[in-house]
C-alpha cells in the first residue's frame, strides 16, 4: 500500500503493469513464512518459493528489478543471523539469474548502542550502500556513500543513547517524586487513622471514669457500660480494617518480589546505563544479576551457569541465543526487553524497565 501511495504522488498508475504481470507485489511476512525455519532461512524452501518466482519473471522480461524488506523484518526482530543468511541466499541467486536487488532497511533498527558491528555485517553483504540522507554537495561514489551511511548510523546511535539516558533520568525523578508522594499519603493516612482511633478511645476512657462515680444510678451505669461496649466494637472494627489493608498492600507488593529473592538472573545488554539500572532493580528484589555485553558472551554464560531467567535486548543476537539454548535442551525463561512479544521467547518487558513490570513478568516464570 505504501508503494502504491508513493507512485500515486508522482501520478504513476501501476494498474497496466500489474495486469500484464510486469509489476508484482508480495507480502514480506507471508514470504518469510514460506521458507523460515527456527529463525533461519531454509535454502530448499527459499529455492522452491522465491527462486521459482525469479526464474519465471526473468524468462518473461528482459530486465528484472527486485526490492525487498524481508531482511528488514528479520533484523527488526533482533534476528541478525537470519538476516545475514537471507542476504547470502539472495547473493547466491544473483549468480544464476540477472537482476538488480535493492534491500530496504529502516535505519531506526541500527540506533541502539553496539549496532555498529551489525550494521557493517549487513553492509558487507551488499555491493552498494545508499545513505538514508543524501548530500548533493558531496561525492556520490560507492565508497563515499558507504562511509556516509556508517557516519549516519553512529550519529543515530549517539542520539539514541542520549535519549535513553534522559529517559532513565526522568524515570528516576518520577520514582523519587512517587516516593515523596507516598510519604505524604502515608502521613495523611496515619493522621486520619489516629483521629478515627482517638474518638472511640476517648469515649471508652471517659465512660470508664464515670463508672467510678458513686452517685450514678443503675440506669446511668447501664448506659455507661453500653457506650463502652459500643465504642470498643467500633474501635475493633477500625483496627481490623487497618490491619487488613496493611496485609493486602504488603502482599500485592511483596509476593512477586519474594519469588525473585535469591534467584540468579542473566542480563544481556550492551548499554551500560541499562545494565546499572536493571541490576540495581534486581538487587532490590533480592536477586543476583550477572551481566553479558554481547549475545555470544551471554550464550556462553547461559550454557555454563544455572540461571533462573535470562533478560536480554533482542537485538543482541536474541534469536541466535534462543535457538541455541533450546536446541541444547535449555528451557530457562527468556524475557526480552522490547516493546512487544517475540515468537519463541517467554515474555517481554517494555523499555524503560520499571520495578513493577520487572517483578510481575519474571515472578510467574521463576
Amino acid at each position: 500500500e505504501s508503494i502504491l501511495n508513493y507512485l500515486a504522488n508522482f501520478d504513476i498508475d501501476p494498474a497496466p503493469a500489474i495486469s500484464s504481470g510486469q509489476f508484482k507485489m508480495f507480502n514480506a511476512h507471508d514470504c518469510l513464512s514460506q521458507f523460515m525455519n527456527a529463525g533461519l532461512p531454509d535454502a530448499e524452501l527459499f529455492k522452491k518459493n522465491i527462486e521459482q518466482e525469479i526464474k519465471t519473471l526473468s524468462a518473461a522480461f528482459p530486465a528484472l528489478r527486485v526490492y525487498g524488506e524481508m531482511v528488514n523484518i528479520l533484523f527488526s526482530e533482533g534476528n541478525l543471523e537470519g538476516t545475514v543468511a537471507l542476504e547470502q541466499l539472495w547473493n547466491e541467486l544473483l549468480k544464476t539469474y540477472s537482476f538488480s536487488l535493492l534491500c530496504g532497511y529502516n535505519m531506526d533498527n541500527f540506533k541502539h548502542e553496539g549496532a555498529q558491528q551489525a550494521f557493517r555485517r549487513v553492509c558487507s553483504a551488499h555491493s552498494h550502500v545508499l545513505p538514508s540522507e543524501k548530500h548533493d554537495d558531496l561525492p556520490q561514489t560507492p565508497s563515499y556513500n558507504r562511509l556516509i551511511a556508517e557516519l549516519q548510523q553512529r550519529t543515530m546511535a549517539l542520539q539514541h543513547e542520549v535519549a535513553e539516558r534522559r529517559s532513565i533520568e526522568r524515570m528516576l525523578l518520577e520514582a523519587k517524586l512517587a516516593v515523596e508522594n507516598a510519604g505524604q499519603a502515608k502521613s495523611q493516612f496515619l493522621a486520619n487513622v489516629s483521629h478515627e482511633i482517638r474518638t472511640p478511645l476517648g469515649s471508652i476512657l471517659g465512660f470508664t471514669e464515670l463508672l467510678d462515680e458513686n452517685d450514678a444510678s443503675e440506669g446511668e451505669l447501664a448506659d455507661y457500660r453500653a457506650a463502652i461496649s459500643r465504642n470498643a466494637r467500633y474501635l475493633a472494627r477500625i483496627i481490623e480494617d487497618v490491619l487488613d489493608l496493611a496485609v493486602r498492600s504488603s502482599e500485592a507488593q511483596l509476593l512477586p518480589e519474594l519469588k525473585l529473592h535469591g534467584k540468579r538472573i542473566l542480563l544481556i545488554d550492551d548499554n551500560s546505563d541499562n545494565q546499572l539500572y536493571v541490576t540495581k532493580l534486581l538487587s532490590l528484589c533480592g536477586a543476583r544479576a550477572d551481566v553479558a555485553t554481547a549475545g555470544r558472551e551471554g550464550l556462553a554464560m547461559a550454557k555454563l551457569g544455572e540461571y533462573d531467567a535470562i533478560l536480554m535486548d533482542p537485538r543482541m543476537d536474541g534469536f541466535t541465543v534462543m535457538r541455541e539454548l533450546r536446541s541444547d535442551g535449555n528451557h530457562t525463561p527468556l524475557v526480552t526487553l522490547s516493546e512487544g512479544p517475540l515468537e519463541g521467547f517467554s515474555g517481554h518487558i517494555p523499555k524503560p524497565v520499571d520495578r513493577v513490570n520487572l517483578t510481575r513478568t519474571l515472578g510467574p516464570l521463576i
